[in-house]
């Protein structure tokens, strides 16, 4: 990973509460309510497992989880929890009863239709996609800036390029059929999606 915030998931997390500030934990606490008790969830790009270990752990689902960095994985490894490196472009995706990303779509344009058509056909019950649509990197917070920065550092191969509110709803105009709930919450810098098959 190009930048050193994905070096370790405590980075992460610090860069996390950074960047979000008061909107951190209303974030995780929107995506919870798509959540049921007891279900069965992978969780793509779940980098430093706060959202499992703050607000999912305790709702007795069966939990996997997948990410492109091999260090989120080990750290997920090193907890019991079942945890694999994966590429969404190019590698099947485990079927699940739901299926969570949390700001991974924009990594993956121009293959973004691709890619959630493969998530939604390994989705037995609904996909929750969850996507910022403000770019800090722009911020006169010269620290929030510069983490912005630095978490905007896309590796070789993945896309520089970052979703306002109106290219989201471009990007996911030919799901219409799919779309149950599309969330804009006024407390919180992302768009919340679910969609069923």
């Amino acid at each position: 990973m190009h930048s050193p915030i994905y070096w370790h998931p405590k980075l992460y997390e610090f860069a996390m509460k950074k960047l979000y500030g008061s909107f951190f934990e209303t974030r995780y606490s929107h995506l919870s309510k798509f959540i049921p008790e007891g279900c069965q969830l992978l969780e793509l790009c779940m980098a430093d497992l706060y959202f499992y270990e703050h607000y999912l752990k305790n709702k007795n689902i069966k939990y996997s989880c997948a990410d492109a960095n091999p260090v989120f994985v080990n750290a997920a490894q090193e907890k019991k929890i079942d945890s694999f490196v994966i590429d969404i472009i190019k590698d099947e995706i485990p079927k699940s009863d739901y299926i969570l990303i949390q700001c991974g779509i924009m990594y993956v344009i121009p293959h973004h239709i691709e890619v959630i058509k493969k998530l939604l056909n390994s989705t037995n019950k609904q996909l929750i996609i969850s996507e910022n649509t403000q770019n800090v990197s722009n911020s006169s917070n010269k620290l929030i800036s510069s983490i912005g920065a630095f978490m905007s550092k896309a590796n070789a191969g993945q896309s520089k390029i970052k979703f306002n509110k109106q290219t989201l709803k471009e990007a996911f105009s030919g799901f219409e059929k799919n779309i149950v709930q599309w969330i804009e919450p006024s407390d919180s810098r992302e768009t919340i999606i679910v969609l069923k098959k």
